[in-house]
């Protein structure tokens, strides 16, 4: 951390150093964006949780379309950057997880 950051509680003992856009005021209470994407069908977070427990969803259609689109934006501007795309096996062996932290603790 930048010794001029100042150390605070919560996000009010922020300062803001610079202001780009002054948020739009709306004539009623926007939706969140994950109340919009559940709304149209574009994530599932029960058949998230039947998969892989708590925080997880599964994202259908449109909002996969989108996720995908927003994957190979990053992937193209970071390769554009110099950073080199890598898929590595998505199974590890144990050693590898000691490495991550994900063993012992989640053995079970």
């Amino acid at each position: 951390v930048d010794e001029k950051t100042p150390l605070g509680a919560n996000e009010e003992d922020n300062i803001e150093i610079k202001k780009i856009l002054t948020p739009r005021v709306f004539t009623f209470k926007p939706k969140e964006h994950f109340e919009l994407a559940q709304k149209n069908g574009w994530i599932d977070f029960e058949s998230g949780v039947k998969l892989a427990k708590s925080r997880f969803s599964v994202i259908r259609g449109f909002g996969a379309k989108i996720y995908r689109a927003l994957i190979h934006l990053m992937l193209d501007f970071n390769e554009k950057n110099g950073f080199e795309i890598i898929y590595t096996p998505a199974l590890v062996n144990e050693k590898m997880l000691f490495g991550t932290g994900q063993l012992p603790k989640f053995k079970e």
